[in-house]
């Protein structure tokens, strides 16, 4: 297990996750070398980048959704149409949802990246998960 959490270390370290893919990374790695107990300031990080994940995987979903529903609409001439005559009825509850998920998004509390991952590579120095001996 210790070797999997020091390879699973040295790929968040390499920078090369972004978004939701490093968030949830930071999160399973933050669960593995959680003690009992978070400390208070990581447990508040680890809250609010858990709500922003879920809020951030259900605003790509809903605006998946709008986007396949735009793509079986019969196509119309836009230049004809009014932008509000445009909007299909059928969308309108799901572009709802999609301002009601962006704005939740927008009232998150902001996470620091850097504060979580430098709680992470203290617990993996204090576990001794890193060695010389293991640098690629």
């Amino acid at each position: 297990m210790d070797d999997l959490v020091a390879d699973q270390l040295e790929w968040l370290l390499s920078c090369n996750l972004e978004g939701n893919r490093l968030a949830r990374h930071v999160l399973i790695i933050s669960g593995c070398l959680a003690d009992t107990v978070l400390p208070e300031h990581i447990s508040r990080q680890m809250a609010a980048l858990s709500r922003q994940v879920t809020l951030q995987e259900i605003f790509e979903t809903l605006v998946n959704s709008l986007n396949q529903f735009a793509k079986t609409q019969p196509r119309t001439n836009e230049e004809t149409l009014s932008h509000d005559a445009y909007v299909n009825p059928g969308s309108t509850g799901l572009i709802d949802q999609i301002q009601d998920a962006r704005q939740q998004l927008l009232q998150c509390d902001p996470v620091n990246y850097a504060e979580l991952i430098a709680w992470i590579t203290g617990q993996a120095r204090e576990r001794k998960l890193w060695s010389k001996g293991r640098r690629r």
